[in-house]
């Protein structure tokens, strides 16, 4: 699993992401993956920037 530690730049989840997809199917895969890994990276890096307070609650459940 992924640290979401927000001190983490975009270049080091997407490093710890393709250490994990190396482990799990190979570098051959993990290779093949690069770009959805660095795509992932960085989608999980701008989630960490912009964390909700701790007391919002999220709305995706509610329906107009």
């Amino acid at each position: 699993m992924v640290s979401m530690d927000p001190k983490l730049s975009k270049e080091e989840i997407v490093d710890q992401l393709v250490q994990q997809a190396v482990a799990v199917w190979g570098p051959e895969r993990a290779e093949a993956l690069k770009a959805s890994l660095e795509e992932t990276g960085g989608n999980l890096w701008l989630l960490n920037q912009n964390l909700p307070q701790q007391e919002e609650e999220p709305a995706f459940f509610f329906k107009d």
